[in-house]
């Protein structure tokens, strides 16, 4: 998860409200060409888990998302030998 202008530099949490919100769109910032031709995150990747592929994946949970596939199987084993 990156987001403008803090990168991955940020902390996840849940706020609960009743106060009325509007929802909006994501903001281009350029974040998926850039991520087309840097790979860097895949290729450092220590377990190997981050897809080199050229372009990102439609994903589609409970909202759709476009992103780069990652083996969670992979990415988990090394969490847990490393205590992360």
């Amino acid at each position: 998860l990156l987001v403008s202008p803090w990168g991955a530099q940020l902390r996840l949490l849940e706020v609960f409200t009743n106060m009325p919100l509007v929802p909006d769109m994501p903001i281009d910032f350029g974040l998926q060409e850039f991520c087309k031709v840097c790979k860097k995150c895949a290729e450092n990747c220590p377990s190997q888990a981050i897809s080199m592929d050229d372009e990102p994946s439609e994903v589609i949970t409970t909202v759709k998302s476009i992103r780069w596939l990652q083996d969670e199987k992979k990415c988990l084993a090394r969490r847990l030998a490393y205590g992360c």
